[in-house]
């Protein structure tokens, strides 16, 4: 009797092992064969299975016994001839059959790119149509409100100006002002000609020349008073305004509201 422990023993129980070892191994080489095989294989979509069945629908010719030929050839109908009472300007052959697999309308592919090419146009023309109406809306705004801004700003400055003179013998605004509007209108009359008409025509300023003019009196009125239009905060001195005031123009005080 060996013992268990033998050589032989220990042998025979390694071969068992390696057969044990060898069998799943070469099912596994034949599991992925087969799936390569499988996978080699072409396997046609359900599109393709349905175009087949579809096209031998259509070369399969309709048989006698269907109810439909028995209807044609009882009002007269031939296989191989066409349909109608004007047989012979009819074609036999069937009517093409085109199958519509996008989700666009009927018509939709008849000449679509020129009609994408229209509508893309179309829709930058609108898009440019709306944003210049929206600048120009915009433009008008703000011509508007600066015309304001420069009479409450030339009322001021005139304000200012003759602060010690009776309210009721000074002028609305300053004279330089007046002078320069006279000077670009091409009027004829003098200053105090102007200055006696009661209806006061002469302070309706265009919003071209409020434009034109506006730089210029928030500069008078900034070194001359210490004023500055856009704080439209009235300081003491120069150091004051120099200290507190963000800057000489609108940009500058933008800025500092941001920082805000």
């Amino acid at each position: 009797m060996d013992d268990y422990l033998g050589d032989a023993i220990l042998q025979s129980l390694s071969c068992e092992q390696e057969k044990k070892e060898k069998v799943p191994r070469s099912l596994s080489k034949l599991r992925q064969q087969q799936s390569r095989a499988l996978a080699a294989q072409h396997r046609p979509t359900v599109m393709e299975l349905q175009a087949e069945v579809r096209q031998q629908g259509l070369e399969t010719p309709i048989a006698s016994s269907n109810k439909g030929f028995q209807m044609l050839a009882r009002m007269g109908y031939k296989p191989g001839t066409a349909l109608g009472k004007k047989v012979e300007s009819h074609k036999p052959d069937n009517i093409p059959l085109a199958i519509k697999r996008s989700r666009h309308g009927l018509g939709s592919s008849v000449d679509s790119e020129p009609r994408r090419k229209a509508q893309r146009t179309q829709t930058s023309e609108a898009v440019q149509a709306a944003t210049a109406y929206r600048q120009s809306v915009f433009s008008r705004r703000a011509s508007q409100h600066l015309q304001k801004r420069f009479q409450r700003l030339a009322r001021l400055a005139g304000t200012l100006e003759v602060s010690d003179v009776d309210a009721g013998d000074a002028p609305l605004w300053p004279v330089w002002l007046l002078e320069t509007l006279r000077r670009s209108r091409g009027e004829e009359l003098s200053i105090e000609e102007l200055l006696a008409d009661e209806e006061r025509h002469f302070y309706e300023v265009s919003p071209e020349e409020a434009q034109l003019l506006w730089p210029r009196l928030v500069a008078h009125v900034r070194e001359q008073f210490c004023y500055c239009a856009y704080c439209e905060v009235h300081f003491e001195d120069a150091e004051e305004m120099l200290r507190s005031c963000p800057g000489e123009n609108s940009d500058d005080h933008e800025d500092a509201d941001g920082l805000d």
